[in-house]
């Protein structure tokens, strides 16, 4: 299992509502104006639907289960 030291949060404007307070010693919370984008978590998304995209083209199915998309979101997000 890999330890990750989380140091920065960026959020859009959806998590204003989030105390930051409550946020660990030492984790800064950016909350971005309404009309900006987090160009980090952008990319990523960009990243994980490439991916995604990959894969469903190579499987040699014509229709997939619905658990089987989920599980794969799964893999290529936290595995």
């Amino acid at each position: 299992m890999k330890i990750v030291n989380i140091t920065h949060i960026l959020v859009d404007g959806e998590f204003e509502h989030l105390d930051p307070s409550a946020i660990l010693l030492g984790v800064s919370l950016n909350i971005v104006s309404n009309d900006e984008h987090v160009p980090e978590i952008e990319r990523y998304i960009r990243t994980i639907k490439e991916c995604m995209r990959s894969v469903y083209n190579l499987l040699p199915f014509k229709k997939f289960p619905n658990l089987l998309l989920v599980k794969l979101y799964m893999h290529k997000c936290f595995g």
